[in-house]
């Protein structure tokens, strides 16, 4: 019996280290014709010179948009600063608010306070 497991055990270990070495060295021809190929992922040179292209453009509508973002703040925050200014010439409360979409004055909306419940007592 022990022959038997003996002899079994030697061809065992054969067949995986067949295996082992087998595997790398089809891992190892598959990576050599990757690079002898060149990497799959560069793109031609028309290709390099579009995608530059369109990343040059995009850079100059982030930066138009920069500009034109700015200047909308500051638009907005002198429109704020005469809603400002009406409210003094017209000696209205400090706490007005103007609505700049309709151009509406109203008092601001004070939060809703929730009602004051005792807690229910235990039996």
């Amino acid at each position: 019996m022990r022959e038997w497991f003996r002899r079994w055990s030697f061809i065992v270990v054969g067949l995986i280290l067949v295996a082992l070495v087998g595997f790398a060295s089809y891992k190892d021809s598959h990576a050599a014709d990757r690079a002898s190929k060149g990497a799959p992922w560069t793109p031609t040179e028309n290709q390099r010179l579009r995608i530059e292209n369109k990343q040059l453009k995009a850079g100059l509508v982030q930066r138009e948009f920069s500009s034109v973002q700015q200047r909308w703040n500051d638009a907005v925050a002198a429109l704020n600063a005469e809603c400002a200014a009406v409210v003094k010439e017209n000696e209205w409360p400090p706490d007005l608010t103007c609505d700049i979409q309709t151009l509406q004055f109203k008092e601001k909306e004070k939060p809703a306070t929730p009602p004051i419940t005792k807690p229910a007592k235990k039996p």
